[in-house]
């Protein structure tokens, strides 16, 4: 007769458990920091095409206190204030940032976070593009 014996099928199957059980948690770690990744991969990809909006729609679209406004007299056009992705605090470290209706910004250096997820990402004048999104 060929076969294995109950023996047999029971080791290999308490050894698969005990692999399972060692490699399991690992891999929900990897799969959650990618999603954090993610995660922030798009927020930053948010943030990058707030100038394109702002010309677009053409308003200013500002990040952090209106009340600071990096110009003096009646705003030209329209006033919005920024409002991040659901679960996303976005806030400025140093004064506000704006968005003018032709596209440019005013750069700056914002704090993202979400849960346990924190971000640095800072914006370079004119355009605002993201120069480094640093975690922590």
């Amino acid at each position: 007769m060929r076969g294995f014996t109950l023996l047999e099928l029971l080791v290999v199957m308490g050894l698969l458990g005990v692999l399972l059980a060692v490699v399991m948690p690992a891999g929900l770690r990897m799969l959650d920091q990618h999603r954090d990744r993610v995660a922030l991969s798009e927020a930053v990809r948010e943030l990058k095409e707030l100038g394109t909006r702002a010309a677009r729609e053409g308003r200013f679209i500002v990040i952090g206190s209106i009340e600071r406004r990096p110009f003096s007299g009646p705003a030209l056009a329209p006033i919005e204030t920024h409002e991040p992705a659901e679960g996303w605090r976005v806030t400025p470290i140093g004064p506000s940032v704006w968005f003018y209706p032709d596209g440019s910004c005013t750069g700056g250096t914002l704090r993202l976070e979400r849960d346990d997820l924190r971000a640095t990402v800072s914006l370079s004048t004119p355009l605002c593009e993201p120069m480094d999104a640093r975690e922590g």
